[in-house]
């Protein structure tokens, strides 16, 4: 945008908050996982941002460490998370929580529908907080000498990343530009979205190591009324 300095404070971008985590499942190549405190979260940012979908469901948080509520149509009695073996509860609510995260994963239909209800699970809040902090990779990394071709000395170091398929979502809140005559909110919205975010090329590159191909986002817009 030219002139940005004139619509300073237009756009405020919230965090990016974790919503599905992908989890190794040695029933299926893994789940995607979230808690009721994650789906509350996600209904209160709803509710705050003039979204209707996340409002349509009820999710209890009295769910025992060894309990998983799942979709109806979950045919599994049993599912392991990594280390760790669940009882399956499906639950009616759960195909709610997954027609209400589906728009977000830009794959509305068949397609995305059978995969949810395939895979998304819902633990209990302390699970979950157990998942998220010790069900991450974890990759080593090295730094090599140019003329040796060796390991240079304490050139060693570890990096945690999210899992690839992870959904996490964030909210664009814009205001009229501060300069008289200037850009209107909505202005300001849809210049943002059609040039980042056009359907043409979707992809937004989040943190570093991007020449690792670290970090790379499919990012789907939902507007008010969606």
């Amino acid at each position: 945008m030219q002139n940005a300095s004139e619509h300073a404070g237009a756009l405020a971008i919230t965090d990016a908050r974790l919503l599905l985590l992908p989890v190794r499942s040695l029933t299926g190549h893994f789940k995607w996982v979230t808690c009721p405190a994650v789906l509350q979260r996600w209904q209160a940012d709803c509710r705050r941002l003039g979204l209707p979908d996340g409002n349509d469901f009820s999710v209890t948080n009295l769910i025992e460490n060894n309990k998983a509520l799942v979709s109806q149509t979950l045919n599994e009695q049993d599912i392991f998370l990594e280390e760790f073996r669940f009882k399956t509860q499906p639950r009616p609510e759960i195909d709610k929580v997954i027609r209400s995260v589906a728009k977000l994963m830009g794959r509305e239909g068949n397609e995305i529908d059978k995969a949810l209800k395939s895979q998304l699970t819902v633990v209990n809040d302390n699970m979950f907080a157990h998942l998220a902090r010790y069900a991450t990779p974890v990759n080593a990394h090295i730094a090599i000498e140019n003329e040796t071709k060796t390991v240079k000395p304490g050139a060693l170091w570890y990096e945690e990343t999210l899992p690839a398929d992870t959904l996490l979502y964030t909210g664009l809140v814009a205001q009229n530009s501060r300069k008289d005559g200037n850009k209107k909110a909505d202005d300001v919205l849809k210049h943002v979205v059609d040039e980042l975010f056009s359907d043409e090329h979707p992809y937004l590159q989040l943190g570093g190591n991007e020449t690792v191909g670290m970090g790379w986002c499919c990012v789907k817009v939902l507007h008010r009324g969606n």
